[in-house]
């Protein structure tokens, strides 16, 4: 599921967590730090990772470098690759700079060149019954309206075909009026100012964007009389949007993603890389060290923790029932405890702890109940922004969340680790375990 997208159009802007349907627990959340001309440090991959793509074609390079130049604002902790998309079975092709990556929800989303995106191919629609079909999903600040289209993918050096994704902006003519009154606020997520990504590339532990579970919801029939949910007749699921990696025709089980380590103060350019598959390469083998997690796989009354979540969390015997892995948020979310930083101050829309620099200690319970322990430091945003407002990548950066039953380990998580998210019902080769599942491990 596509969950809390965060994305600060200015510093003086609270953040926005938008929730929609899907299948998985996902936080997409950027912020918009103060721009500056002044060099900052960069960090890249180093040990015994390599970048080369060329030995393994199943590398996809990775950069945090504060978004689109299109988009005229400074996206932190936004984690960034380039796309490759063709009309399915041909050569015309286009490639789509810095899609944003995001283990929290499932399936390609593209902005439309109506929405300032970079998508110009005419990519064939999917039919149902004749019609077009579009999908509208519902964030807590807004909706996104697009039609469903295929294409072939290429990630790496691997190609997935005839693969539905969303065209985010495509027939907003058509958006009926049920679209806006679902979502909690009135408000069009459809182009680069309010999604700061070119697109956005869902690559979470499940294999369609919904599957039954959100089945009719999100989906529409579309033609010139109008458009129709799918309430009555739902939609194939495998005219949903699909997880691209579970479509490729090997390295299939999950994605790898590894990214340098930072210091207190920040960088200016991260550059790591997506691995695909989990110990099907050499390159994508974890350590034996690895932590594995095993998450939620579906949703019953025994167990009500959202699918692709972790059963909880707890921080000094506060319990934090709603708790994921999320590189499409930018930031550590722990609660509503912390304070959030002042109006008008540069940190605005973040937190500032109290005190700061402040260390954290979380437990982590898996749907299993196994546990494992992180540590964490959080820094005052306002204190980061202003000392060091060329930079984009922190490993130290806080908001406060929308209750108090809520961590989310976004992207600042993420550096100086390997962290790979393994898709449900696929094994893990040479150790018997099956997804949903996530495994980490510190780089060298």
């Amino acid at each position: 599921m596509r969950s809390p997208f965060i994305f600060i159009v200015s510093l003086l802007a609270l953040p926005c967590f938008l929730t929609a349907c899907g299948g998985g627990g996902s936080s997409s959340t950027g912020g918009i730090a103060p721009n500056s001309t002044t060099p900052g440090a960069n960090a890249s991959l180093t040990g015994n990772v390599s970048l080369n793509s060329s030995i393994y074609n199943n590398v996809v390079p990775l950069i945090i470098d504060g978004g689109p130049p299109a988009s005229k604002s400074n996206y932190v902790n936004g984690v960034f690759a380039t796309i490759t998309v063709c009309i399915p079975s041909t050569n015309a092709c286009q490639s789509i700079d810095h899609v944003l990556i995001d283990t929290g929800s499932v399936g390609l989303r593209l902005l439309a060149q109506s929405g300032q995106g970079e998508l110009s191919l005419s990519l064939p629609a999917v039919t149902d019954r004749g019609s077009t079909l579009y999908e509208c999903s519902l964030f807590a600040d807004g909706y996104s309206w697009g039609s469903i289209n295929k294409a072939d993918i290429q990630l790496g050096g691997e190609l997935a075909r005839n693969v539905p994704v969303q065209i985010i902006g495509a027939g907003t003519n058509l958006t009926p009026s049920s679209c806006p009154q679902s979502a909690p606020v009135n408000v069009p997520e459809n182009d680069l100012a309010s999604l700061g990504a070119n697109g956005i590339l869902g690559v979470g532990v499940f294999s369609q964007d919904c599957g039954s579970s959100c089945t009719p919801a999100p989906y529409y029939d579309c033609n010139s009389s109008g458009c129709q949910t799918m309430a009555v007749i739902p939609t194939s699921i495998t005219s949903q949007l699909q997880n691209p990696v579970s479509m490729l025709p090997r390295d299939n089980n999950g994605i790898l993603i590894d990214l340098p380590s930072l210091n207190d103060t920040g960088a200016a350019t991260v550059n790591g890389q997506m691995l695909l598959g989990i110990n099907t390469q050499s390159d994508n083998t974890l350590p034996s060290s690895a932590t594995k997690l095993a998450l939620v796989s579906i949703f019953s009354l025994l167990n009500p923790t959202p699918a692709g979540q972790l059963n909880e969390a707890q921080i000094n015997n506060q319990t934090y029932p709603t708790s994921y892995f999320d590189s499409g948020t930018s930031v550590w979310e722990v609660g509503n405890q912390l304070p959030a930083c002042p109006n008008g101050s540069a940190g605005a829309g973040f937190a500032c702890p109290t005190p700061s620099p402040q260390n954290l200690q979380a437990t982590l319970f898996d749907a299993n109940n196994q546990t494992a322990m992180i540590s964490f430091n959080l820094e005052s945003a306002t204190t980061l922004f202003s000392n060091y407002p060329a930079n984009t990548a922190f490993d130290n950066l806080a908001a406060t969340a929308p209750d108090n039953q809520t961590l989310v380990m976004g992207l600042p998580f993420f550096y100086g680790k390997g962290v790979a998210t393994l898709i449900q019902s696929q094994p893990l080769p040479s150790t018997g375990l099956t997804g949903p599942l996530v495994a980490y491990y510190s780089l060298p």
